[in-house]
């Protein structure tokens, strides 16, 4: 049987609505939060973010279908919508309508307080690990599981998708923190499809490499090594990145 065409599986309805109503609870306060900030950038900041992160949710059965993971749900699951022989429970668009719009958060103040490279390093890490931490939880309560033969594995989460997905999101937060000091008013909109840009865009520019060996069978060596190929493009990229904002500060503060 194809793991990416089963539709229901073990999870309680229990752990479904613990986390559905978790995650719902953290997007009112991030939503009451972007609503009460105190000035109309910061507002703008949090409420593009987090809607750039729900538009990413949505095309997360695309990202799942490339990487190779499927979801799990009771019978009584609240289903967004069904694509690809999967579907998406409500838990999942309400969980990237967070995670994502949270390390973005971090990624703009880390650019407007002015973050030196050794702490962006360090928070990136952290970040990383909370990921799989965050995944292997998830994986343990069955929610959802990596099909078929993964690299690099770390309780059960293949190391290179945090890696990858929390630099893509770092990225978003760079991109609206820098875009909407020159943007303003509607132009802002512009910025929203930003986040499943980058989630699925990050998953195919960077995981190419491991894509190839999960995608033709590859033994696991050659996949580790595959695998390693990505990750070295994924923290080249990311120095990259910490250089560029960099430079926008320092053009900030020159003007």
């Amino acid at each position: 049987m194809n793991i990416l065409a089963i539709s229901e599986g073990p999870v309680s309805a229990t752990t479904e609505t613990t986390t559905t109503v978790m995650f719902g609870s953290l997007l009112a306060v991030f939503v009451v939060w972007g609503l009460s900030a105190r000035t109309h950038l910061r507002r703008a900041r949090i409420l593009i973010l987090v809607g750039a992160s729900a538009l990413a949710g949505f095309q997360d059965l695309a990202y799942y279908r490339l990487v190779g993971v499927t979801t799990f749900h009771s019978a009584d699951a609240a289903i967004v919508y069904s694509a690809y022989s999967l579907q998406l429970p409500l838990w999942v668009l309400l969980g990237y309508s967070v995670w994502p719009a949270g390390i973005a958060c971090i990624a703009v103040i880390a650019f407007d307080k002015n973050w030196s490279a050794g702490r962006i390093w360090r928070t990136y890490a952290a970040l990383v690990a909370l990921g799989i931490v965050g995944e292997a939880l998830m994986i343990k309560w069955r929610l959802y599981a990596y099909a078929g033969p993964h690299p690099l594995r770390i309780f059960g989460v293949p190391f290179i998708w945090p890696l990858i997905y929390t630099a893509g999101f770092w990225a978003l937060g760079l991109l609206v923190a820098q875009a909407t000091l020159s943007l303003s008013g509607a132009r802002r909109l512009a910025l929203l499809p930003l986040g499943g840009s980058l989630m699925l865009g990050g998953a195919a520019f960077l995981g190419w490499p491991v894509l190839l060996g999960t995608g033709m069978n590859l033994p696991m060596l050659p996949t580790n090594l595959l695998a390693t190929v990505s990750a070295a493009m994924t923290l080249t990229a990311f120095a990259l990145l910490i250089r560029w904002s960099r430079r926008g500060i320092e053009e900030k503060e020159s003007q």
